[in-house]
């Protein structure tokens, strides 16, 4: 991807947003905290739920732009948009660990 901001990169290159995208090892910057995030919660017996494949899926490739909405609003925090159109999914989540009613 080229450095920087996603959605800048997305209004340098509107016609190869592939351009913009990273494979899953750059955009992870800190596995290290990620891997501490685990251990934390198995330690602590809580669920986690693991946003990874929704934001970088089996392809190896993160996506800058799904469907018509962008993925980040900058190099490191999900779009708005984005967070809200996976609020099914993070349910579906939560209610498979029963942590919702159904």
């Amino acid at each position: 991807m080229a450095e920087g901001d996603a959605v800048e990169c997305a209004s340098s290159y509107p016609l190869h947003l592939e351009d913009c995208e990273q494979n899953q090892r750059e955009a992870i910057r800190d596995p290290t905290r990620r891997e501490a995030n685990r251990q934390g919660t198995r330690g602590a017996g809580a669920a986690l739920i693991d946003p990874k494949p929704w934001l970088c899926p089996r392809s190896g490739r993160c996506p800058v732009v799904v469907g018509d909405m962008f993925v980040y609003r900058d190099e490191s925090h999900i779009a708005e948009a984005y967070a809200e159109a996976l609020t099914p999914v993070l349910r579906q989540e939560l209610r498979r660990l029963g942590m919702l009613g159904k």
